[in-house]
């Protein structure tokens, strides 16, 4: 046996030990998260959301409690992957529901033949408006109110929800809430420039130099050069960081369940 032989030998009973290490706890995360109660709500859901299909999970031990609707950051980074790591507590007392936003994670592949039609509608409006029909949709469903819980990207448009609907809330939760963002970025922009030379300062320079497409609620505001200016184009856009999750985490019990 040669070199080269024995290094793919290794590289397969690598990825095969992976594969099963991953299988060994997606089977235990299923026992260990179950949804045990006889009133309780395990559900996937695709409902139809100003003109696109959208994914929902629906988590809780009893159908009576109140309703957190998790909207996630990003844009473009859900965090169903992990939900059966951190939320198993939160669905003892309420119903846990995570929405994959547009051009987002399950949401994304729903959709994939529009993908370039949705990616030049994207605006903060469109999100804003997506979380009213989300909310609209749950309400009249499960007759129950209804809590925004808002992380990074979506504290921003979660928060612009609330302003603009109290009517249709119980309370609202930030997490790593964004304030001042503009000013931020702007800051961001600041001091990368400071540290960045030659071609790489000449590529950033492309994508900074018009600044209404960085500034959330300006209507030239683009998703994709935001993502370009953060780095993180490829996850955000391309590839949704949420399918890389759901491959990696054990967890991810969302992407492989039946």
């Amino acid at each position: 046996m040669n070199v080269r032989q024995a290094l793919l030998i290794g590289i397969l009973g690598l990825v095969g030990g992976a594969l099963l290490y991953r299988e060994y706890y997606r089977k235990k995360a299923l026992k260990d998260y179950e949804i045990l109660a006889s009133d309780g709500l395990d559900e996937e859901k695709v409902i139809e959301i100003n003109g696109i299909k959208q994914w929902l999970s629906i988590r809780g031990q009893h159908v009576n409690h109140p309703i957190i609707l998790f909207v996630h950051g990003g844009p473009g980074s859900p965090m169903t992957p992990m939900i059966y790591k951190y939320q198993k507590y939160l669905e003892d007392e309420y119903t846990i529901v995570n929405w994959e936003q547009r051009n987002t994670g399950r949401t994304y592949f729903l959709n994939k033949a529009k993908e370039t039609e949705i990616q030049k509608k994207l605006c903060i409006e469109q999100y804003v408006d997506d979380i009213y029909e989300v909310v609209t949709y749950l309400k009249e469903t499960y007759k129950k109110d209804i809590i925004i819980m808002g992380h990074s990207w979506g504290s921003t448009i979660g928060a612009l929800f609330v302003k603009q609907h109290p009517e249709l809330v119980k309370a609202y939760i930030g997490i790593g809430q964004n304030l001042c963002i503009n000013e931020g970025e702007k800051l961001i922009v600041k001091e990368t420039l400071k540290v960045v030379s030659g071609k790489d300062k000449a590529a950033y320079l492309k994508v900074v130099n018009d600044e209404d497409s960085l500034t959330f609620g300006h209507e030239k505001f683009n998703p994709k050069n935001f993502g370009k200016h953060r780095g993180i184009e490829n996850i955000t856009f391309d590839v949704s960081e949420g399918e890389i999750f759901g491959f990696l985490f054990p967890y991810s019990i969302w992407l492989y369940k039946a």
